[in-house]
């Protein structure tokens, strides 16, 4: 089988698309003839050594794929032939103010949240991308190089403030979109590459009786309901670019441009 790995941590080049053996699945796994990947900016912290993460060398990338089980393992609750997606690191999915709405993952929070009934705020760094939001659904859109963000957000609600802020990169945005909530308002915060540490005012944060998640990581039954929803009318999240399996550096090189809206995806097919 064919597999895209790499032997040292670098830049794109570094990745090699090899021949590898196909794995055998053990007691409690599953065999999965994947058809298209997800293109993650973790895939690149994994590959440039900086994730914090354990890396065993040669080390094959990918923590999202969506194909048909073609071998099981000692469980039970599959079938061959079955279609299924993977359980690895997503985004978790209320007024609700998405950061980054025209990334991968915040493109596809945009959709889920108003599948999910919200009103929905995009927030880019563009009128352009903005417009692009709107067409996926957001009820409104902030540009935040043209206005300032917790003004914008006050104004959007009417001086009352988020119910939520889905907040994909960390960093100054986060900070203005933490003044933006009201009272008992929540942050979901699955990113921080805008910038890891943030000033946070502890007083502001237990008068206004604000929470903050770290949502790196997502339950079985959140993805159930994911896949349920999808089955049962959620869109699709916006797709810019499908490439081939052996195109996997150059798939990151276009998510590291920035140059994108919505998701990228490699396909083996």
């Amino acid at each position: 089988m064919k597999a895209v790995q790499f032997d040292r941590f670098g830049g794109p080049e570094v990745l090699d698309y090899r021949e590898v053996a196909a794995p055998e699945p053990g007691p409690h796994e599953v065999l999965i003839d994947i058809a298209c990947i997800g293109v993650n900016h973790l895939d690149i912290d994994v590959r440039e050594g900086v994730s914090g993460l354990p890396v065993a060398l040669p080390h094959t990338l990918g923590t999202e794929a969506a194909g048909v089980v073609s071998a099981i393992g000692a469980t039970e609750g599959f079938a061959v032939g079955d279609s299924v997606a993977t359980y690895a690191f997503r985004s978790c999915g209320e007024t609700v103010a998405i950061t980054g709405a025209g990334g991968s993952v915040g493109s596809a929070a945009v959709v889920l949240a108003k599948h999910l009934g919200a009103r929905v705020i995009g927030i880019a760094s563009s009128e352009a991308r903005c417009a692009r939001i709107e067409d996926s659904g957001a009820d409104h859109t902030i540009n935040y190089r043209a206005v300032d963000l917790t003004e914008g957000l006050l104004a959007l609600t009417d001086g009352k403030g988020l119910d939520l802020v889905f907040d994909v990169a960390g960093g100054e945005g986060l900070v203005a979109a933490i003044k933006g909530l009201a009272w008992g308002g929540r942050v979901a915060l699955v990113g921080a590459h805008a910038g890891e540490v943030v000033p946070v005012d502890m007083v502001d944060l237990f008068r206004r009786h604000l929470t903050i998640y770290g949502c790196g990581r997502y339950t079985r039954p959140i993805l159930e309901s994911v896949l349920a929803a999808r089955a049962e009318g959620l869109g699709a999240p916006p797709i810019h670019a499908t490439l081939p399996l052996a195109e996997a550096a150059e798939a990151q090189r276009l998510m590291e441009s920035r140059a994108f809206f919505g998701r990228i995806l490699l396909t083996t097919h």
